[in-house]
């Protein structure tokens, strides 16, 4: 997909580092490994374990490490962000099928933000809708057949409404035993 090879001599050549792959541990070799280790996973399906190992590298923490730092080798070294956006957008592929994988990455990573974008569309509607829902519940209640209870109700004086509460319950009650036995007839 990609080439590593042509990918490591480019950011030595661009960096100024002689060779990245050398056990030496310096702020801008690390800065240097970050934008390899980076590039390469975005573009390769290798492991982290794998990417380090191209550069004399033996552990995937490393790596993984170097990658969470690019942010700050980008504020402490400003050539090595310039280096990443020129080679993230350079042609260091080999083949046709690296150019498609890349693409859809791209297409993959474009459909997660717009997927999100309309999720918080989604949430607003929603949120908008209910609102909208409790309004047509509302009319829908009074043009059911017991509105005339629910305009009585509505006339209760709020200081009355426990004593309305414990009067109407046990009517309540009973008018729904009633029904249960068919002692009542039924609308």
């Amino acid at each position: 997909m990609i080439d590593l090879k042509l990918l490591k001599s480019e950011i030595e050549r661009l960096s100024g580092i002689e060779n990245m792959a050398i056990k030496a541990q310096t702020v801008e070799i690390s800065a240097a490994r970050s934008v390899y280790y980076d590039i390469a996973r975005s573009n390769t399906r290798m492991s982290y374990l794998e990417i380090g190992k191209t550069v004399n590298v033996e552990s995937h923490t490393t790596v993984l490490l170097c990658i969470k730092r690019l942010p700050k080798y980008f504020k402490k070294f400003p050539e090595i962000k310039q280096i990443h956006a020129f080679l993230s957008e350079s042609a260091i592929f080999t083949d046709e099928e690296s150019h498609k994988y890349r693409r859809l990455k791209n297409s993959i990573e474009d459909l997660k933000q717009t997927n999100y974008k309309l999720n918080v569309e989604l949430l607003k509607l929603k949120k908008k809708h209910s609102k909208k829902t409790v309004k047509i519940e509302s009319k829908a209640r009074k043009e059911d057949a017991r509105t005339p209870l629910f305009d009585l109700i509505e006339k209760v004086p709020e200081h009355h409404i426990n004593t309305v509460i414990e009067r109407l319950t046990p009517m309540i009650s009973m008018l729904e035993k009633a029904s249960m036995h068919n002692y009542l007839p039924k609308n």
